[in-house]
């Protein structure tokens, strides 16, 4: 395995190489494909590109999004905290599984709520 090439920034961090490892349309991109948004505009598709480097002979990943496919295999450079090196320059800080977890758990709680607020409103509302 060849060392990647690294150098330190002035904020401690280190820079080193990283390589795509996988790029993937996401499930609502591939749903909504063909899509126009109200403003006329072609709805973008969205990729997940995950990136592997090595610290240390450890291998680290990251992922992000795009608006176009990336090529498996090209190379992107990254910085990593050299104190812990799985946090990254490369990485979204937005894509946090849990995010989008709570966010389907809270909307399916909405949607119940107002099912269940729905179905025994009637109840209470009678005619006179």
């Amino acid at each position: 395995m060849d060392r990647p090439i690294s150098t330190r920034r002035a904020d401690g961090w280190v820079e080193t190489e990283a390589t795509i490892i996988s790029c993937k349309q996401t499930l609502g991109s591939r749903l909504s494909s063909g899509a126009v948004q109200s403003d006329g505009y072609d709805l973008l598709p969205e990729y997940t590109v995950v990136f592997r480097y090595i610290v240390a002979q450890h291998a680290f990943t990251g992922k992000y999004q795009v608006h176009s496919e990336q090529a498996i295999g090209s190379t992107l450079t990254i910085a990593y905290d050299p104190i812990r090196p799985k946090r990254n320059t490369g990485t979204d800080l937005v894509y946090k599984p849990w995010v989008r977890l709570l966010a389907w758990t809270l909307a399916a709680g909405g949607v119940a709520l107002a099912i269940y607020l729905g179905l025994r409103l009637p109840d209470y509302y009678q005619p006179f």
